[in-house]
């Protein structure tokens, strides 16, 4: 699973975060929350990897339903993605801001 591009990208950015709450020396509030959010989109990373495989397996031809339990699945990761996003904008936008002020 680790091979995969979309994990490798999800590994980079939990990596670049990881640094960036030692830099800015975040409080462990902040860290849990990251944390569970981080873990929620490895989660959701892999389920999604473990739902496309099943589909892969089960329909061998192209089917309007295999694809979109796939795009279904596919959505919970970016839905995930997205808010670890928006709550990590909100941690670390004012902490990058007091840089330049």
């Amino acid at each position: 699973m680790l091979g995969e591009r979309n994990m490798c990208i999800h590994c980079v950015a939990g990596f670049i975060v990881i640094a960036m709450g030692f830099f800015f020396k975040i409080n462990p509030i902040e860290w849990c929350i990251l944390l569970i959010l981080i873990g929620n989109v490895f989660s959701k990373e892999a389920q999604n990897s473990a739902i496309e495989d099943v589909v892969d397996l089960n329909c061998k031809e192209l089917n309007p339903k295999a694809r979109d339990s796939k795009d279904k699945a596919a959505a919970g990761v970016l839905i995930a993605a997205t808010f670890a996003v928006i709550v990590g904008g909100i941690i670390f936008v004012p902490k990058i801001m007091a840089l330049y002020v």
